[in-house]
């Protein structure tokens, strides 16, 4: 329901037209609440003036939350996590004003570090390290201000070097393979 142009309530019905969750948006502030049709948890988002403000969880059915993010007038803010239906971390990071900054990780289904990546005001920067869901080394791939700058590794599942390409501001200028011999060329 909108008053005067601004959001008041919030209903969500299921198929049969039998209301799961209604929120109250005074003021613009309240905290949004939706369910699952089984009518457990599913969203929780706090709000202010108008803003996302504080927490935001979303759940799976199980009740294992499923994502969660902190939000600051509007923006992502602080820490950000997404887990596995099983209740395991998918990844990790931080926002900043809005946007990805620092280390993030993210984790196969058997828990494994999958890669990292550092951002900076939202753009990758410096070495992403890619794993196999084994532990070994898959990728090496090096960012300068969002965009592909240097040594971008392939191995193989022997775990020497196959393929090496090398960036200067996203375009490639050299690159070298394995041979016939096993050797780079």
């Amino acid at each position: 329901m909108f008053e005067y142009g601004w959001l008041k309530r919030v209903t969500q019905y299921d198929s049969t037209g039998k209301v799961l969750s209604d929120n109250d948006f005074a003021n613009g502030e309240g905290t949004l609440r939706f369910k699952h049709h089984d009518g457990s948890e599913y969203i929780t988002a706090g709000y202010k003036h108008y803003m996302r403000n504080g927490w935001y969880i979303s759940k799976y059915p199980n009740g294992q939350v499923s994502y969660m993010q902190h939000y600051t007038n509007g923006l992502k803010d602080s820490i950000s996590k997404e887990f596995y239906v099983d209740g395991k971390l998918e990844n990790e990071g931080t926002y900043v004003l809005g946007k990805q900054h620092g280390v993030w990780k993210y984790y196969h289904p058997n828990g494994k570090l999958n890669y990292t990546e550092t951002y900076k005001d939202g753009n990758e920067q410096g070495q992403v390290l890619m794993y196999n869901d084994d532990g070994t080394l898959d990728k090496e791939i090096n960012y300068k201000d969002g965009v592909l700058h240097g040594n971008y590794k392939i191995y193989a599942e022997n775990n020497q070097l196959a393929i090496q390409l090398n960036y200067k501001n996203g375009e490639i200028v050299s690159y070298t393979y394995e041979g016939k011999d096993g050797k780079l060329v």
